[in-house]
């Protein structure tokens, strides 16, 4: 028991001495200096960009997708004036898909580019009447109109005259002439047959007249007759339709 306390006394100086050694041979350890400063180069590619923030104004080119359905807010407080000035007119192309071309006579008319007409022909858009006193002996004569552009063509729809005759001639049917050479001769009914007061139409005592509709086609300008067999009074006529420009 006694040699096992001797060793532990022997082993407790030894640490005593080592403690001791090492508190007198340590000194401070110098600070170490800062590694030289190296410049650094960043690339950014389009592998592994480098995130970025806007200054200022930024240009965005390409197509921008907005993902999903956002959600906006605005609140506006008071009603703002914009004046906006335009300092380059722009100019604009447009593509005709379908041209119309009068000269050579082709018209592309179809459901999507429908054309826009007008009926020229119609009778109410430049219609007529024209009338003449009678001409004893002969019947009557009208002249048809013009139109102002010239040309076309006159057509007429309706036909009523009133004439004498001679006592006791009874007519069936007069003569309408357009024309004056060659000449186009039309014949219409004589549907009424009286007589007149012998005092003042002496020797001409029948009376003859005519209510006819007709479709008779001729040049604007042209002379109208009508003509009867018999030795007469005059006739008084009435001639209404419509032109048609040309």
């Amino acid at each position: 028991m006694k040699k096992l306390v001797q060793i532990l006394l022997i082993g407790l100086g030894f640490c005593l001495l080592i403690v001791a050694l090492s508190a007198l041979t340590s000194r401070p350890v110098p600070a170490q200096a800062p590694p030289p400063s190296v410049p650094v180069t960043v690339v950014n590619t389009t592998a592994r960009p480098v995130p970025t923030a806007a200054q200022g104004t930024t240009t965005v080119a390409g197509t921008v997708a907005i993902t999903g359905t956002p959600i906006v807010r605005a609140s506006i407080i008071d009603t703002p004036t914009v004046n906006a000035t335009i300092t380059n007119t722009p100019t604009v192309n447009a593509n005709i898909t379908n041209p119309v071309s009068l000269a050579s006579g082709s018209l592309s008319n179809t459901a999507s580019t429908p054309l826009f007409v007008r009926d020229e022909a119609a009778a109410g858009r430049h219609p007529f009447v024209v009338e003449s006193d009678n001409i004893p002996g002969f019947g009557a004569q009208v002249i048809l109109p013009t139109l102002p552009s010239g040309g076309g063509t006159a057509v007429i729809e309706y036909v009523s005259a009133l004439c004498t005759e001679r006592a006791g001639i009874t007519l069936d049917f007069i003569y309408l002439i357009t024309g004056t050479g060659p000449q186009n001769h039309f014949i219409l009914t004589a549907t009424g047959t009286g007589i007149v007061n012998p005092a003042n139409n002496a020797p001409f005592q029948t009376e003859v007249w005519v209510g006819q509709q007709t479709k008779i086609y001729a040049s604007p300008g042209t002379p109208v007759q009508l003509l009867q067999e018999h030795d007469n009074g005059g006739c008084l006529l009435s001639l209404s339709g419509y032109l048609i420009p040309q």
